[in-house]
């Protein structure tokens, strides 16, 4: 039997002290103990997706009860994502909107599958739907899984995370610093589908980690397409050369691929250095020392230029051993890091590399319908603090140029509660107090809407 709001205490004592005596404790941790009794999981197979503005996005993920005991869940879907966005949600109950509520039983080590559908209406962007599921005999327990949907118009640069752990995030966090267009975010799958368009971006960004396979042979069909086309791709990758020219690489059908697209040949697995330097008057990498850290094992490939349309931007130590390189075909044009940007401690060379990449790649080229009024941030509403919350709680969000504004609370009826913004609000971050002294126990959401931005998220009042 696990008792409720049973803690565990772990007690660390030195080295050769015996147990039974009064040894001086070296750290203890008390830890709140997880009952087995409500314990759930949700997985998805759905990949994120690439589409038309006009077409469909269709999802399905599925929750696991893996506790002890037969329990309901309360499923919500939402979406953040340009305003116009519609989507559904479809349990075993029927069919509800995205923001509505719906409740399933699920008994112990059994199932239920859960279909999300997404249409974008014919308005261009990026967006993420987020499925979550709440136990309603153990309030606070939810699981969650989500999607990421990217319109092919409308939207810049692609940024694609291959890392497997999520490192994406160094390049989109560099580009909300300085980029004045839109971009979108996909894992690797969504560049899978076969005949993928890609050309209405100009850029595309990989973040390929330290990833065996480092590619798919989709994934090299439709990025060779988009680069015939014109295309820009910056790629920052540990390891890529080797697991594509090594005996025992996985990738080796992309070498082809490594010689004419890349504009590089692969020399060793090693370069001989974990310090690499930029080389001097070069546009990207001029006055940069990286210093390759141990997230993965360390083994950063050496490189070549194929071909004279690629010249060196980061050598080993003070040379002559190439580690990245830059070339410029006159039909497309590539920055190929032979590391990961996770491997660098130092967050301004990481944005640096990246700003100086996208300025280099993108040169010359006029972008369509770029963000008005561009400020180093973007639209984003975070999760209200403290949640769940008893009688108040704060809610954030960032707003990068003077919009109009509106900041809604609903119940889970999707009826109206409260209004706290409507109105101009200036560029910034911008706090507002939620006060619910009057309102019942419940789960409540909260809607930003600031001009095409729209964010939808959830809080839990406990009374």
């Amino acid at each position: 039997m696990v008792w409720d709001n049973c803690h565990i205490v772990v007690m660390v004592y030195k080295v050769g002290t015996p147990l039974p005596t009064n040894g001086e404790i070296q750290q203890a941790v008390e830890m709140p103990l997880k009952s087995p009794d409500y314990v759930a999981a949700m997985s998805s197979s759905s990949p994120d997706v690439i589409i038309s503005n006009s077409s469909t996005a269709d999802f399905t993920a599925v929750l696991y009860n893996q506790g002890l005991m037969n329990d309901t869940y309360n499923i919500t879907a939402s979406i953040d994502g340009p305003q116009g966005w519609m989507g559904e949600f479809t349990t075993v109950n029927g069919t509800f909107q995205f923001g509505e509520l719906d409740s399933v039983q699920v008994a112990s080590g059994d199932s239920t599958q859960i279909s999300v559908s997404v249409n974008p209406n014919y308005f261009n962007g990026s967006g993420v739907i987020t499925i979550e599921c709440e136990s309603k005999n153990s309030p606070g327990m939810t699981v969650s899984t989500t999607f990421n949907v990217v319109t092919n118009t409308g939207v810049h640069l692609l940024v694609v995370d291959a890392s497997g752990g999520g490192f994406a995030f160094k390049i989109s966090d560099a580009l909300d610093g300085f980029y004045e267009g839109r971009y979108g975010v996909v894992s690797r799958e969504a560049l899978q589908a076969v005949g993928l368009d890609l050309s209405y971006f100009t850029m595309i960004a990989w973040a390929g980690g330290n990833s065996s396979p480092a590619f798919y042979q989709n994934e090299v069909d439709n990025l060779q397409d988009y680069l015939d086309q014109g295309g820009n791709l910056l790629l920052a990758a540990h390891n890529l050369g080797s697991d594509i020219f090594e005996s025992g690489g996985q990738s080796q059908f992309a070498q082809s691929f490594f010689n004419n697209y890349l504009h590089a040949n692969y020399i060793a697995d090693f370069g001989g250095s974990y310090i690499m330097s930029g080389v001097t008057g070069d546009p990207i990498a001029n006055g940069i020392t990286v210093v390759i850290n141990s997230v993965y094992t360390r083994s950063p490939d050496e490189i070549s230029a194929f071909d004279a349309s690629a010249n060196p931007i980061m050598i080993y130590g003070t040379g002559p051993k190439i580690n990245s390189l830059k070339a410029d075909n006159g039909n497309h044009k590539v920055v190929y890091f032979g590391f990961a940007f996770e491997q660098i401690n130092d967050v301004t060379i990481v944005d640096t590399l990246v700003k100086r990449s996208v300025q280099w790649l993108t040169e010359g080229i006029v972008l369509e319908n770029p963000v008005d009024g561009f400020a180093p941030s973007s639209y984003s509403l975070e999760q209200n603090y403290p949640n769940p919350f008893n009688p108040s709680t704060t809610i954030t969000y960032a707003i990068p140029k003077e919009s109009q504004v509106s900041l809604k609370i609903y119940d889970v009826m999707g009826k109206e509660v409260v209004e706290l913004v409507n109105g101009k609000v200036s560029t910034g971050t911008h706090s507002v107090e939620f006060d619910a002294s009057s309102l019942a126990s419940g789960t409540y959401f909260y809607k930003l809407t600031a001009n095409e931005f729209v964010s939808v998220k959830k809080m839990i009042l406990l009374k």
